[in-house]
């Protein structure tokens, strides 16, 4: 059985829960991180940097999801005032909405 983490989703103060395998959880962020992959992608080229990368759509890792979903929102909210915010966290609290993609999926 694969380990399942849960992320805690911040956006304009309002908090939900997404708890599923890295997996899922890459799924479910697919947008957010192929949006982050192509900013990168255009910023490095017009800098004609060979510098690989860093922002992947399909991590190995909780560690890598969570570095490539900070970057992707980096490179996409930059100059908002109200960025999304995400946070690797043990468990919701009692009584917030969690979004299971591991029940979901079943």
């Amino acid at each position: 059985m694969a380990k399942t983490y849960t992320i805690k989703k911040t956006h304009n103060g309002r908090s939900n829960y997404i708890h599923g395998t890295i997996e899922q959880l890459a799924h479910y962020f697919k947008y957010l991180l192929e949006c982050g992959e192509s900013w990168e992608y255009n910023e490095l080229a017009e800098k004609n940097s060979h510098r690989k990368p860093t922002i992947t759509t399909e991590p190995k890792s909780i560690k890598s999801l969570m570095k490539s979903l900070e970057k992707s929102v980096e490179y996409t909210q930059g100059g908002c005032y109200h960025r999304d915010f995400h946070e690797l966290v043990d468990a919701a609290p009692e009584g917030a909405e969690i979004s299971d993609l591991a029940k979901e999926s079943a």
